[in-house]
Order: C-alpha cells, then structure tokens, then sequence
C-alpha cells in the first residue's frame, strides 16, 4: 500500500534511528522554503506608488464613484470619501493607479 521510503521512515524497526531523518531532508527543506518564498514575494510586492493631483473638482457621481479633477476622470478607492461642498472648488487628491485614496482642499 505504501511506498517503501515512508513504511521504512514510519517502522522504527527498518527506518532511520529515532529522531532523524533522511539523509536528503536538507534538500527539501531548502527547495521548500524557496518555494515558499516564490510564492509569497508578490504579496509584498505592491507597488505603492502615488502621486498628487491638483486642479478643480469639476464633476463628483456617487452612483458610478467617479470624480472629474481638471479634465480627468478617476475611480474613487474603497476608502476614499468625498465631500459634495467641495465640486467647484480646488482640490488636491493622492491617486494611485487611476483611483483616488483621498481628496481635500486645496489650501
């Protein structure tokens, strides 16, 4: 049923002395870890890069979450809110792959 190298690392009678492993276990656990590693590194790898707009909030639809800065429309991000007093007046927004993170006024 079984394979012969998990019977022999399973019977204390046939397999490797009580508290060991395999000989080639290193190995494995280093090809794990840099598997591990792989797999993780584009979780982290988030770009993070922002950049400030400035200009007149010309246009804010909360049906479609869309504000219009100067001639350019962005996506509001999930944690972005906006203001209604603030279209028509001057703004600065942090944007961030075509959608706003946060939008004030301009001081």
């Amino acid at each position: 049923m079984f394979n012969d190298a998990f019977r022999d690392f399973w019977r204390p009678e046939t397999g490797p002395p009580h508290g060991t492993l395999h000989s080639n276990t290193p190995m494995k656990s280093i090809l794990t870890t840099l598997v591990i590693a792989a797999l993780a590194a584009p979780a982290f790898a988030g770009c993070g890069k922002t950049e400030d707009v400035s200009g007149k909030l010309k246009k804010f639809d909360s049906e479609k979450k869309e504000v219009t800065i100067g001639s350019k429309s962005y996506k509001l991000g999930p944690s972005a809110s906006v203001d209604e007093k603030l279209v028509g007046k001057d703004v600065t927004a942090k944007v961030g792959h075509n959608k706003v993170e946060s939008i004030a006024a301009k001081s």
